[in-house]
């Protein structure tokens, strides 16, 4: 259901890279999109695509020159999920009326547009959405990528990759699961009192 697309988990790979290499030879020192490109199975346009993304949204220092590169432009434990996830996406959305952005559904002739949720006019739902949208962005602001880069926290065994990190980012999945049953029993609290009056 929700999952982060490919493109995102890309721009993840390239931002542990360099935070790894912040912490093993330093943090002014600096790191090719070439030898990005080769230490993963990445293709060079991609990971030049992906790096001015990370360049625009402030995430990462970029220095031209024979002996340039590119480097976290903050330590890493500064830098979280969400940001690096609107870098390459854009702003989170759960749902697209979620958002703090005006939604236009029609066109000038009052056809529905692309995409566009016939609904939102009529929809009872939206404040709770609204809700579960800042709670889950929320949690993608705890996930630091410090976090993500410690390779300490991860099992080197397929088998109890997963075991890992779930127990590492429990937190995560508890505040997970927790916002969504308040959600859900806001909803409930919302609705009967809609009920009863």
């Amino acid at each position: 259901m929700l999952r982060i697309t490919r493109k995102a988990d890309y721009a993840i790979f390239l931002l542990t890279s360099l935070a790894r290499k912040a912490e093993q030879d330093g943090v002014g020192e600096l790191t090719t999109a070439n030898q990005l490109s080769d230490s993963s199975t990445l293709n060079k346009s991609m990971v030049a695509n992906l790096l001015k993304d990370l360049h625009k949204a402030r995430l990462i220092d970029s220095v031209r020159g024979k002996h340039g590169g590119y480097r976290l432009a903050r330590d890493a434990s500064d830098i979280h999920l969400a940001e690096i996830l609107e870098a390459v996406e854009g702003p989170f959305a759960f749902v697209e009326c979620a958002t703090d952005a005006p939604q236009r559904t029609q066109d000038a002739e009052g056809n529905l547009l692309p995409g566009a949720c016939g609904l939102s006019d009529l929809c009872t739902s939206k404040g709770v959405l609204r809700v579960l949208n800042l709670r889950i962005r929320g949690m993608f602001e705890e996930v630091k990528l410090s976090e993500l880069a410690d390779t300490s926290r991860l099992s080197c065994a397929s088998s109890t990759a997963t075991t890992s990190a779930r127990v590492e980012f429990g937190s995560v999945t508890a505040t997970t699961e927790s916002a969504l049953a308040s959600t859900r029993d806001g909803a409930e609290d919302a609705s009967g009192r809609n009920g009863t009056d």
